[in-house]
């Protein structure tokens, strides 16, 4: 056998050897998802980690931005209702932060630093997205102050805050504050219309987004740092919330509502979500989020 065709079996083979590795890795990606919510203690589906709580990076476990289908909002003046208090948890290993050592944008970001994959405390998890749907009003009145100039700030090669809310009809703002040029990918609420990008050239540059109007997620990640992530929610005030430092928050609903669903989204953890009884409807309580690993 000549030399050229040895060497044209050799490139097949290895090409077989490599398409076997990526169909086993790409199986094992997808295997690990179980996103049905139970009704009593939601699910989820464990993407962060791998056996002994080893990290690995939240740009390459990003998870897709949820559709929130929210509960309709009580006419202004509307006051009192049920107050109904949510914890978020996490059960199994220990979510650990990422090391990055970014040797390009070393002056910018050090040598080394970590990125938070999971912020928690604990078993409580904080930093999650949540809000409520069904057929259940909320008192907007009862809702904490919501930013309707939200910004969003690359610093130290970081997008900061990492969750946050903001209302319809609120202006999203990208703040450069790294003296270099980057660029940011804007994905808009699902069906809100296609991605854009912002160019930056130097530190200092405040850019408004267009005005947002439909309740959904944006994502923003930069080009350059693939672990560069920052999600804005809009939605009417009262029916969503973040989860605090110690994994809380809480909804006030109308005593008039028969059915409803709180669902949470994280964008590392993914989604799960819980049914509320008739119970808590009408006299509160406290309804925990687990997600599971």
């Amino acid at each position: 056998m000549s030399r050229a065709g040895a060497g044209a079996m050799t490139s097949r083979a290895g090409a077989r050897r490599i398409a076997l590795c990526v169909g086993i890795a790409v199986a094992a990606m997808s295997c690990d998802r179980d996103d049905k919510p139970d009704t009593a203690s939601a699910r989820n589906a464990p993407t962060v980690g791998a056996a002994g709580g080893v990290a690995v990076s939240s740009s390459s476990r990003a998870q897709p931005m949820p559709q929130m289908q929210l509960a309709r909002v009580m006419a202004n003046g509307a006051s009192g209702g049920t107050v109904v208090q949510v914890r978020v948890l996490f059960a199994g290993f220990t979510p650990t932060d990422t090391i990055i050592g970014p040797q390009r944008l070393a002056a910018s970001c050090g040598a080394t630093f970590r990125d938070t994959l999971v912020a928690h405390r604990g078993d409580a998890v904080a930093g999650v997205l949540l809000w409520m749907e069904g057929d259940v009003p909320v008192v907007p009145a009862a809702a904490p102050p919501v930013e309707r100039r939200p910004t969003v700030r690359l610093e130290r090669c970081r997008l900061q805050p990492r969750m946050q809310l903001a209302v319809p009809g609120s202006t999203v703002q990208l703040l450069m504050e790294d003296k270099r040029t980057d660029t940011l990918i804007v994905v808009p609420a699902a069906g809100s219309g296609h991605s854009d990008t912002v160019s930056f050239i130097t530190g200092g540059q405040l850019v408004p987004l267009q005005r947002s109007d439909r309740p959904g997620v944006i994502g923003i990640h930069a080009v350059t740092m693939p672990w560069a992530r920052a999600y804005v929610a809009i939605a009417p005030a009262g029916t969503a919330a973040i989860s605090d430092a110690d994994g809380r928050a809480s909804f006030t609903l109308s005593r008039q509502g028969r059915a409803a669903t709180i669902r949470a989204w994280h964008p590392v953890l993914g989604s799960s979500s819980a049914t509320l009884t008739p119970l808590t409807l009408q006299g509160g309580g406290v309804v925990t989020l687990t997600f599971r690993r």
